[in-house]
């Protein structure tokens, strides 16, 4: 049968059935659905109090440069303190072959303490 998705109302169903005390093999085989489907909905209804998860936020992982390069951008802002980020990223990209974002960049460079 494959993957497909299962009604937010057939889930608190089949969760409500099982919570008055019908058998769970009745409960799936009626409702076609698996064991392991119940106790997932039931572990995320107790973690979120419903039946689906909440969307997972936006969030990407930071992209880390490695040490040589920081020390190579460390070296590179001691000999010239007034380096814009935009120039920083353009040598990055020719010198180290490192395509980074003016946001990315910033973070990376906080994270090590450099402003």
């Amino acid at each position: 049968m494959g993957n497909h998705k299962i009604s937010r109302d057939l889930k608190e169903c089949a969760l409500w059935l099982w919570e008055l005390g019908h058998n769970l093999e009745f409960i799936c085989e009626s409702l076609c659905i698996s064991q392991a489907s119940m106790f997932r909905w039931c572990s995320i209804f107790d973690e979120f109090s419903s039946v689906n998860r909440p969307p997972s936020p936006l969030l990407r992982r930071l992209k880390i440069i490695i040490r040589t390069v920081m020390t190579a951008i460390k070296e590179v802002y001691y000999n010239e303190a007034d380096v814009y980020l935009n120039e920083l990223i353009w040598w990055l990209a020719i010198h180290h072959n490192i395509v980074i974002s003016c946001s990315g960049l910033h973070k990376n460079l906080e994270a090590v303490g450099l402003t």
